[in-house]
């Protein structure tokens, strides 16, 4: 007599931005967004490298990866907040 076995749903999301080791992997691109919505600073600002640097932007972008899963949702839920003032 076989039974059957019920699967358990994941009910907690699982990070996609994983690679094998468990780092999270940023890209150029996303380091773009960022510079371009929280500081509003362009590639071609002379700041732009020292910015990224000092205020640890690769280390945000991991964090908010991490809970929101993609820069837009953080992005689209800090405009819904800032919306309201």
């Amino acid at each position: 007599m076989q039974t059957k076995s019920k699967r358990i749903k994941n009910n907690y999301p699982v990070p996609y931005a994983f690679d094998l080791f468990g780092e999270t992997s940023v890209t150029i691109s996303e380091v773009d967004l960022w510079m371009q919505k929280a500081p509003k600073m362009d590639r071609s600002s002379p700041r732009f490298d020292w910015y990224v640097k000092n205020w640890d932007v690769v280390g945000k972008i991991k964090r908010v990866k991490a809970e929101y899963m993609t820069l837009e949702d953080y992005f689209d839920r800090l405009s819904a907040i800032t919306a309201r003032y």
